[in-house]
Formats: structure tokens, sequence, C-alpha cells
């Protein structure tokens, strides 16, 4: 897991939408990071706990601080049954701490989007630090498993 779990310290670095990240603290596998993010044509600011356990390439993540939501969650990498690709699986329970004065399904369409960001972002960073680079295809499959995910975790119908 060593690439994969240090690339969400420094995202900014290859997703747009992240435009800056700090570590404020670092104990062990536990990480305490900000994060300023574009989302809905607003930079958000939170503060986010990951801990890392590289045997079971697992990373537990909660907010620590955010006016707007509340996530608890984790992913999971895990190698692709055929042995050349890498899947993602993040869960996570996300709580509205504002009311936003946008329609839910802005809001879902915003959070998937959030989260192929994230994993186009993810990859870019592996990618850069020296990990395997995939075929076009193997990409786009990848985007529609995370697109699927991101679905099940709002609970939206997906676009085809």
């Amino acid at each position: 897991m060593g690439r994969a779990s240090s690339v969400p310290r420094s995202i900014e670095k290859y997703s747009e939408q992240y435009q800056q990240t700090k570590l404020v603290k670092s104990e062990g596998n536990t990480k305490v990071v900000d994060y300023r993010v574009s989302a809905l044509g607003q930079v958000n600011a939170f503060t986010m706990e990951l801990t890392m356990d590289d045997a079971k390439k697992h990373v537990d993540l909660k907010t620590l601080e955010s006016s707007l939501v509340d996530i608890t969650g984790s992913y999971e990498i895990t190698p692709a049954p055929d042995g050349k690709g890498t899947i993602v699986t993040y869960k996570a329970i996300q709580k509205d701490k504002a009311n936003i004065p946008v329609p839910v399904s802005v809001q879902k369409t915003a959070i998937k989007e959030s989260f192929d960001n994230l994993i186009a972002g993810v990859k870019k960073g592996i990618q850069a630090q020296g990990g395997a680079h995939r075929s076009g295809r193997r990409v786009a499959a990848r985007r529609r498993v995370a697109r699927r995910l991101a679905c099940r975790q709002t609970g939206a119908v997906r676009r085809r």
C-alpha cells in the first residue's frame, strides 16, 4: 500500500479539485490532514484523520473538522483477480451539517464527480511515484467501477 497511502496527503499535486493539503500530525499509522477542496463552485476546508494498515492495505478515515459534512469510512486496495490491476473499495457515510441550497440531485452528481476526481488523482499519484501505467481501456473500466461505487454510496441512479 506504500505509494497509495501517501497520495491522500499530497493529492493536490495530482487533482485540480484538491487545492491544498497539509499534514498536520503524524503518529505511527495515523495521519491528520487539512484539505482545501473545490466543490459546487466553492472552496471547502476540512480536516481528516487517516489510519492506515499497510498489511491489510486498508485505510480508515473520519472527519475531525468541517462546517459542511462529517464523513466516516474506509478504503481498501486489493489486486484485481487477473493480477493486472488494482481494485479500490471505498465505503463511507456522509452526514450533511449545513443545509446546502442546491438540489439533492446536484449534490449527488458533485459527490460522484468528486469521487471520480479523487480516484483519477490517486492513480496519477501512484504513476508519478513509479507505479504501473494502465491502458486506456483499463482506466475507463476503473472509472465505471468508481462511478458504480459512488452511486451505491449515495443511492444515486447511474447515467449511461
